[in-house]
């Protein structure tokens, strides 16, 4: 499917609008097919391709900006999430990361930058680490299963204190430890099932970058 000019494809877990969006699906699993309550043929996304003012919006409240949107499917599930801007942006909450390249791995709690780029990481509880800003010249890469991000070259980290204090640090690698946001549901119980007709584009839509988690420690070197 092939659309062009103020593109807008949505369902009730995911929004995606582009200037042009190119979709390929396919039949769904035979679990999925259709029974005589549901007439209507089955069908799930195996890739999509988004260009031209990219804005995807999750029901998670996740969301990004970018001038490219490319997701592979793997068995109804987004293997690889790509988003190309100058730069693209994703924001969850108040945590926003800004870079020209990014590339997710949502089933695996995988991300990488491999570029320069930069992160706000807003104080949400008290067990967080305190509002701090993250720019860096090298490469990111975060494990969010193993709650780890690591950033390797040309590292600043702003932070204020609680007595308003502003501390800058500068150093060749950031080594951020993870945990789980205290009572939040898991995305995966927010997100239908992969196949159903409502859940039919949420998987290209699932561009958040945190899963529920918080810094909770931050480590130069």
């Amino acid at each position: 499917r092939l659309a062009d000019g103020h593109v807008r494809a949505y369902d009730a877990d995911s929004e995606i609008r582009a200037g042009h969006l190119d979709a390929t699906l396919i039949p769904a699993p035979a679990a999925t097919q259709p029974t005589n309550d549901q007439p209507l043929a089955a069908v799930q996304l195996q890739h999509l391709l988004a260009q031209t003012d990219v804005h995807v919006r999750s029901r998670d409240g996740a969301s990004a900006d970018a001038e490219n949107l490319d997701v592979t499917m793997n068995a109804g599930k987004a293997a690889d999430v790509i988003l190309k801007g100058a730069p693209a942006r994703v924001q969850k909450g108040q945590d926003i990361t800004v870079a020209n390249l990014i590339t997710l791995h949502p089933e695996a709690g995988i991300y990488d930058i491999p570029g320069a780029g930069s992160m706000h990481l807003a104080r949400e509880s008290e067990n967080d680490s305190p509002p701090t800003d993250v720019s860096w010249q090298g490469t990111l890469h975060a494990d969010l299963k193993k709650n780890l991000i690591d950033i390797d070259r040309g590292v600043i980290v702003k932070t204020v204190s609680s007595d308003q204090t502003h501390n800058t640090t500068t150093s060749d690698h950031l080594h951020i430890t993870l945990a789980d946001k205290p009572e939040t549901r898991s995305l995966k119980s927010q997100i239908s099932k992969p196949g159903s007709e409502a859940s039919l584009f949420a998987p290209a839509g699932n561009v958040d970058l945190t899963q529920q988690k918080e810094a909770r420690a931050l480590s130069l070197a």
